[in-house]
């Protein structure tokens, strides 16, 4: 078993999910944000490779144990720092349950596949950590109903990790000039709104979109594969 050269990837999201994390118990919670981008770029271009074969086994399993470091721990720490003012209890119950409930999508990965060639079951753990992260760094954050408001709704995105709901995985479909369109949309719209000094707010709507437009986007394939059977 051997590694891919693309698999230099993995040690970036590591030590990027690792320096988020040693920034955010420094009180750095911005800065930390910025290092886990870090970590969710370098995933996102891993998965937009070709898919390993038996050669490559140790690729993957070194990927899935640090995108549980990543995308379950990291934003549970983050998340657990963000909550502090309003409670260490508190903070310590919303970041508990992103850990757990990607670790326990880790597990049912080794006993049953999640994912397909295009298609989730479940909501990727990066696109969960990526929501909880930008609504903890966004500006609507600083709004005291806002942050009791998401007491309620987190939960209930890290939930989504273990469920059966399809989601599309945009980073693994087929290129078209309309998919690299849209990829120069959002790269051209969070550079803007980072310069503005709004830039999480911009990852927050579009982590929003790719949250409620997962299944609707996931439907209209598995639709027409149903209809060709």
């Amino acid at each position: 078993m051997r590694l891919r050269p693309v698999d230099a990837l993995i040690g970036v999201m590591f030590f990027a999910a690792l320096g988020a994390m040693l920034l955010a118990v420094r009180g750095e919670g911005d800065v930390a944000a910025l290092l886990f981008l870090g970590a969710f770029l370098a995933d996102a271009l891993h998965s937009a490779a070709p898919t390993a074969d038996a050669a490559h086994r140790l690729g993957v399993e070194l990927t899935n144990v640090v995108r549980l470091i990543a995308f379950g721990i990291c934003p549970g720490v983050l998340l657990c720092f963000a909550y502090l003012p309003l409670g260490r209890e508190i903070g310590i119950a919303l970041g508990g349950t992103v850990v757990v409930t990607s670790a326990v999508r880790m597990a049912l990965q080794a006993v049953r596949p999640l994912e397909g060639a295009t298609i989730s079951s479940g909501l990727p753990r990066a696109f969960s950590a990526l929501f909880v992260v930008a609504l903890s760094a966004s500006s609507v954050f600083e709004y005291e109903a806002v942050r009791h408001v998401a007491i309620g709704l987190l939960p209930l995105v890290a939930a989504l990790n273990v469920t059966r709901i399809p989601f599309l995985r945009p980073f693994v479909q087929p290129c078209s000039w309309g998919r690299v369109g849209l990829c120069a949309l959002l790269a051209a719209s969070v550079g803007i709104g980072f310069a503005l000094g709004s830039g999480f707010d911009v990852v927050l709507f579009w982590a929003t979109i790719l949250l409620f437009a997962g299944p609707i986007a996931a439907w209209r394939p598995m639709a027409a594969r149903e209809r060709g059977a």
